[in-house]
């Protein structure tokens, strides 16, 4: 039965799909939900031990060999005695082992481990999956399954805007841009700290070695190692210390007033000494005279 009709201006039904794991027309599957379920029996467990914790803190009290001779109820507490006309009784406590609470302990930590274990499957390369330079080259690497998902999300996304525009009657869309760069996967470290190794070796070039960070995902696709060569000797040259330039010395065989030689170096306290000394020499002699 039909509600409602209309013109769209369009020919096609504007509709984008995008599935995260497809499992048949229009029906996918959700990428956490098995982690989902984890949580939940994480949750599970957690209120468990919570609950077996407050049980287990409380030790409780017991007696043998006492019975209650007076009809009246027996009172525990801080100022109250127990006593029992039977030689061998006693009062004791009986405290919680433990043992199932180190098993739920270890349940926890198994399941946390395997938390994470599954949240670090999407970001570890996977072979068959799309290409990282898409879809046009054959031969370029296999990316993640969530790298895979997001450049999926960005087509969705692009097509949409397509359609929009071409609903309100404009050429272009524009497009989006989403991260997809998540960093270098587990296995790779060994293979950075080998590329820094060589590199610090000198057994390397820097070209080689940007080259190799580029294509292990340390360092992005847009990443332009000439600019960043010139950034380099930028900041070499600020970082460098300024060295003093004195235009020119004091001289102590020089006359008052002349100017010295222009070595560029300060001149050194027994110079100036040794200075001061001959002017003192020359002014006595002057009176002397």
């Amino acid at each position: 039965m039909i509600i409602e009709e209309g013109e769209t201006g369009i020919n096609f039904i504007p509709i984008i799909t995008f599935y995260s794991q497809r499992n048949g027309f229009m029906l996918a599957k959700p990428p956490l939900e098995d982690l989902a379920f984890m949580n939940i029996r994480h949750w599970q467990s957690m209120s468990d031990q919570i609950n077996v914790l407050t049980v287990a803190r409380f030790p409780m009290l017991a007696v043998a060999g006492a019975t209650d001779q007076t009809g009246t109820s027996m009172r525990i507490g801080p100022r109250q005695l127990l006593a029992t006309k039977d030689p061998n009784g006693r009062f004791y406590y009986v405290e919680h082992t433990g043992k199932s609470i180190e098993s739920g302990w270890k349940e926890l930590e198994n399941l946390e481990e395997n938390m994470e274990a599954y949240g670090s499957t999407f970001l570890k390369k996977m072979p068959g999956n799309e290409t990282a330079t898409g879809r046009a080259l054959d031969s370029a690497e296999s990316i993640t399954p969530l790298q895979d998902m997001v450049n999926r999300f960005i087509d969705s996304v692009n097509n949409a805007l397509r359609i929009h525009a071409t609903w309100i009657g404009e050429k272009e869309g524009g497009t989006v841009t989403i991260l997809n760069d998540f960093g270098p996967e587990e296995a790779d470290k060994m293979g950075v700290d080998l590329l820094k190794a060589l590199r610090k070796d000198k057994d390397i070039s820097r070209k080689a070695a940007v080259k190799e960070a580029m294509r292990l995902g340390v360092l992005t696709d847009d990443y332009d190692a000439d600019e960043d060569f010139k950034q380099l000797q930028l900041e070499d040259v600020e970082l460098k210390p300024l060295q003093p330039q004195v235009p020119g010395t004091f001289d102590p065989t020089a006359p008052d007033g002349a100017p010295g030689p222009s070595p560029r170096t300060l001149p050194s306290p027994t110079s100036r000494i040794s200075h001061a000394r001959r002017r003192e020499s020359k002014w006595m002699c002057c009176q002397c005279s």
